[in-house]
């Protein structure tokens, strides 16, 4: 046993991989290269390594100096008003067709509110939370705040007329009513991005209007594609046109070694006389680090008084929602997560590396694989196009003119990168025919052995699944749970990989701040937590551990543990929403089934029952060990244990661990693990 633990940490210690573009996988080089930014893309991991880590992380940066620049353009949209209206009055829907700034995300639901006079609610689709949030926000201040809404996933504000949302939960509304009686009017915007959930929706709404005499569909996206346009069908084109402020377009004259120090060194020459904030598109949270601590320490060293603000998805919603919203002179680093809908006030130059983090969904492999991949040429015209608004504009991009003209001609849609669980569910329960690819049949495959689908149809426990807002695995689980008595303990698990699991070392990082074992905090907890930490065998009981100890700890001195209270607050508050929607939706009661105040005894009472609903659930997710590596036994993939997993630093080995995800970063990763069948 022990020559077989010795061989696993070998094996296992080549965790670290670089990115190689044979290894990545046709799927990445099929959809995304061809251009001559690969090369670029291929070295932009290496790139950001090579530069020394220089200092903490992206907050607690100081507020400075107020933009005086507040005016906002006219919307280009008003001369077509009173066309887009004409055209919705005669055939129900229209197709607007109109790059950044025309102002079509804020101005079409406020006319059809005007003109229209509908009865029910205008739903307002997104493809990104941080959108919906920002445009209803924007909105409030342009008609009756009580008339604005917005719903993402786990949060919601009600409006009385308008909408905003996410096009996933306006898919849970269809589930809900497949005739969405609610609403009178429906706005699908950002089509061009292709998700699987915008095509479900196009095809859905489409034949809805023809059955119901008061509902309106309007279509926006920046550019109208073929396949786009067959979703469609027969509505109304209306461009529209509007004559911008003039924005320069600068190349380099020849592909750069360092895009990192060509960028920051374009900012500080910006910085030095700025007429408005800087946005720099970057390929993800290591380069904004990075970047942002080359500029911290160039600023104050030349006394520049800018604020620097990351923006990127895994920030919470509110420092996305702050990022876009501050008042001061700003450089902005973000990825492509402000290429559309979020308007940035003043945005006077861009900055545009040319790459962008794509993840990929392999469904043969069951696996996310991550690569850094060249923009196409839609998106570079989307990242222009942030500036030029209010006044002329600068766009520099960090690649050759020729590179440019390399770049793919269409945009690749996510409906060929995302996972199509959900999608196949949904136009099987709406009866949308669809056609069937490869990635389809390895989906509906996976969701048989699930038992979400039984032959072509779908099973009590799929369509109880199809109406959460989490997924498959996640569903299975929760009801599972639901079952054995142990709901709320499942339900706070998945809230916690909601939460934290994009960032689990801040989880070990509690577990080693106070154990469960005594007073958290105090040093008998901690050197007792050391001790466990050897034999701990589950990610999954970690996560429920940390937030039962933090609610106890929470309801004994509500105002106590003021360092902790005040890290978690934001992130805790998110879990807790979300344990709360989860069990209104299952109906399960919200505290512990076991009602224990003593945190190690009441993990104890509800092991075998979360362990065993972790089990039924992710009977697809399970691998195990072969020889001196674990193996995936559904799709022979070989994944390694994620350094920031408790299992990386056990004593122990186990024959099988079930997980949450594997990703691929060069090599596959399994994250969110719980370990069973112990050897030895």
């Amino acid at each position: 046993m022990r020559e077989v633990l010795e061989r696993y940490r070998m094996k296992r210690s080549t965790e670290k991989g670089e990115i190689r573009h044979k290894k990545h996988g046709s799927t990445h080089h099929r959809l995304f290269y061809g251009t001559e930014l690969d090369e670029q893309c291929i070295r932009q991991s290496e790139t950001v390594r090579k530069y020394a880590r220089t200092g903490g992380r992206t907050k607690g940066e100081r507020r400075l100096v107020l933009s005086e620049r507040t005016e906002r353009a006219a919307p280009a949209l008003e001369e077509y008003v009173d066309e887009i209206m004409r055209s919705l009055k005669e055939t129900k829907g229209v197709v607007i067709k109109g790059g950044t700034g025309v102002g079509k995300s804020t101005q079409v639901p406020k006319h059809i509110l005007a003109h229209l006079r509908p009865h029910g609610l205008i739903g307002c689709t997104q493809p990104r939370r941080i959108a919906a949030v920002s445009i209803a926000g924007r909105m409030k201040k342009e008609i009756r705040e009580e008339d604005v809404g917005y719903k993402i996933r786990f949060e919601d504000e009600k409006g009385n007329r308008i909408r905003y949302m996410t096009e996933g939960i306006l898919l849970s509304e269809l589930k809900k009513d497949p005739e969405i009686r609610r609403f009178s009017a429906i706005v699908l915007d950002e089509v061009h991005e292709k998700s699987a959930e915008s095509l479900v929706l196009l095809r859905h709404i489409s034949g809805l209007v023809r059955k119901r005499n008061d509902l309106y569909l309007v279509v926006m996206s920046a550019t109208i594609e073929e396949d786009v346009m067959k979703e469609i069908g027969m509505y109304r084109i209306i461009e529209i046109t509007h004559e911008r402020h003039p924005v320069k377009i600068t190349y380099l004259q020849s592909a750069p070694e360092d895009y990192i120090a060509e960028a920051t060194k374009r900012v500080v020459d910006i910085a030095r006389n700025p007429e408005g904030n800087i946005l720099v598109f970057l390929t993800g949270v290591e380069d904004i680090e990075v970047c942002h601590n080359i500029l911290r320490e160039k600023f104050e060293k030349m006394k520049i008084d800018m604020e620097i603000a990351p923006l990127h998805a895994k920030l919470p919603l509110e420092k996305q929602r702050e990022a876009v919203s501050s008042p001061y002179l700003r450089c902005i680093l973000a990825t492509n997560i402000a290429e559309t809908s979020i308007t940035i006030p003043n945005a006077r130059y861009v900055v545009d590396c040319g790459m962008y983090k794509e993840v990929v969904y392999c469904p043969g492999r069951n696996t996310w694989c991550m690569a850094t991949v060249p923009i196409q040429k839609p998106m570079a015209e989307q990242r222009a196009g942030r500036t030029g608004r209010t006044g002329p504009g600068e766009c520099f991009r960090i690649y050759t003119e020729e590179a440019y003209e390399s770049l793919k001609d269409s945009t690749v849609g996510r409906v060929e990168t995302e996972n199509l669980e959900h999608f196949y569910l949904s136009v099987l329960d709406l009866e949308i025919p669809f056609s069937v690819n490869e990635r389809i049949e390895i989906t509906r495959d996976r969701l048989r052995r699930q038992n979400v689908l039984n032959g072509g149809c779908i099973t009590d426990l799929g369509k109880e699944v199809l109406g959460l807002p989490v997924s498959v695995t996640h569903g299975a689980f929760l009801i599972e749970g639901r079952k054995r008595g142990c709901g709320w303990e499942c339900a706070v698990i998945v809230a916690m990989i909601e939460t934290y699991g994009n960032r689990y070392e801040e989880v070990t990082k509690m577990l080693k701040r106070g154990g469960t074992g005594g007073r958290m905090g105090s040093r008998a907890g901690r050197e007792k937590e050391q001790e466990e930490k050897k034999t701990r065998d589950s990610d999954h009981l970690a996560l429920l551990e940390v937030y039962m100890a933090y609610r106890v700890q929470f309801e004994r001195r509500k105002k106590g543990w003021k360092r902790w209270k005040e890290c978690l607050d934001p992130e805790m508050n998110r879990a807790e929403k979300i344990i709360e929607q989860v069990c209104g939706m299952l109906s399960i009661e919200k505290k512990s089934s076991k009602g224990r105040s003593d945190v190690g005894r009441a993990l104890e009472s509800v092991r075998r029952d979360v362990l065993e609903a972790l089990f039924v659930s992710h009977s697809c997710s399970v691998c195990e060990l072969v020889g001196s590596a674990y193996q995936d036994r559904m799709t022979g993939v070989e994944p390694k244990i994620s350094r920031k997993s408790l299992l990386y630093f056990s004593e122990k080995v186990y024959g099988k661990v079930i997980y949450n995800e594997v990703v691929e970063i060069g090599l596959p990763i399994m994250k969110i693990l719980t370990g069973y069948e112990e050897l030895g």
